[in-house]
């Protein structure tokens, strides 16, 4: 499957890169064209040749920019700072189930105190902040170093998380909990055309120990938090916390005797490399506003793409494309040339404009257009 997953991301960024580049010829050597994914007006951190800058630009358009030039001034804000030390909390226990059902041994236990800890400040500038929290725990006695970076930018509402460690270890499971503004017995994942509202009522096949775990794409939200996803990811609403599955490491297809499950799954063969031993990384974005959820993590997901002016000669220039008016609810899923898709996910009726197109959309409806 990694290596499905492998593939897919290669060939989506040629195409990606292919698209940028015919728009980066109509742009004059000297300057950069930003390209804005998402099919409303953005403003993002763009990584030019000599600076950070803070660029705006039109819905599915592209600009250009000059502020990777040499003394040009950068774009500047202020931003609020969250203080990160607290908002993550790394959570490791065993696991004897396999590929198909987690499994926790009946004397399992969970080490989340580190031996070592220490808060390293990396950048500190006007666009962007960046900390690392290093911490040292001691699994199966080998001591693992992790890296937390917390990456705070200037005009956005959410810190960037990403958790970094070489794994020794084999059968567990590691999870990172983020602690809840308020008290929630309820959950709301982003899924395939809908948001899931789960309570903590647990779900179970034939023979199998019921499990409070789901899958979330897009974020996952609670208790006045969203947590962003770049991936499909496992959660639980445990306590005053959400716990993100960051790695699972299982050595056997199905175990016979896997003790949270009544019946084999399938063939008892050995998969070494499922054990994920070596570097590991984990991403997501901690949101203290879950209302803003759905746009948020469309900023999160969909980072403005760059590449240099290839152009002889012209003058810097603008293209927008259509764009969305409305709820931030309704999400642009797929465009091509002769028809976009859209999708309504609240459980309220929607009126948006798409394209020049006034639109009535009911709850939870999917809707194809042609343009």
């Amino acid at each position: 499957v990694l290596s499905r997953y492998a593939e897919a991301e290669q060939i989506g960024r040629e195409l990606a890169q292919r698209a940028v580049a015919r728009i980066a010829a109509e742009v004059p050597t000297g300057a950069f064209a930003v390209v804005n994914p998402s099919p409303r007006e953005r403003t993002d951190l763009v990584e030019l040749d000599w600076q950070l800058a803070l660029v705006t630009a039109p819905p599915l358009g592209w600009t250009t920019d000059h502020s990777g030039q040499p003394g040009s001034d950068p774009k500047t804000r202020p931003g609020p700072t969250i203080e990160v030390a607290s908002i993550t909390r790394i959570v490791r226990g065993k696991d004897v189930g396999d590929s198909y059902n987690y499994a926790p041994p009946s004397d399992d236990v969970l080490v989340d105190e580190p031996v070592a800890e220490r808060l390293e400040t990396v950048e500190d500038g006007t666009l962007r902040k960046v900390e690392v929290l290093h911490r040292t725990y001691v699994w199966d006695g080998e001591e693992v170093e992790t890296q937390t970076r917390f990456e705070q930018r200037a005009h956005e509402p959410f810190v960037r998380v990403r958790i970094d460690f070489d794994n020794p270890c084999d059968d567990q499971r590691v999870r990172v909990h983020v602690p809840l503004r308020e008290p929630a017995n309820r959950s709301f994942a982003e899924g395939q055309f809908a948001v899931a509202e789960r309570g903590q009522e647990v779900e179970s096949g034939h023979g199998e120990v019921p499990l409070p775990t789901y899958p979330a794409q897009g974020f996952v939200a609670a208790g006045g938090i969203a947590l962003l996803l770049d991936h499909v990811t496992e959660y639980e609403l445990v306590g005053d916390e959400l716990a993100l599955t960051v790695l699972r490491s299982t050595g056997l297809i199905s175990r016979v005797n896997n003790p949270w499950r009544e019946e084999n799954a399938g063939p008892e063969l050995s998969i070494p490399a499922a054990q994920m031993h070596g570097p590991w990384s984990f991403s997501f974005a901690y949101l203290p506003d879950a209302s803003a959820a759905h746009e948020q993590a469309e900023a999160y997901r969909h980072p403005f793409l760059v590449a240099r002016g290839a152009a002889a000669s012209g003058e810097p220039a603008t293209h927008a494309g259509p764009s969305l008016e409305g709820d931030q609810r309704i999400v642009l899923t797929s465009l091509q040339r002769d028809r976009a898709r859209l999708v309504n996910e609240s459980p309220e009726r929607q009126k948006a404009v798409f394209a020049g197109q006034e639109l009535d959309l009911r709850p939870w409806e999917i809707r194809t257009l042609p343009l």
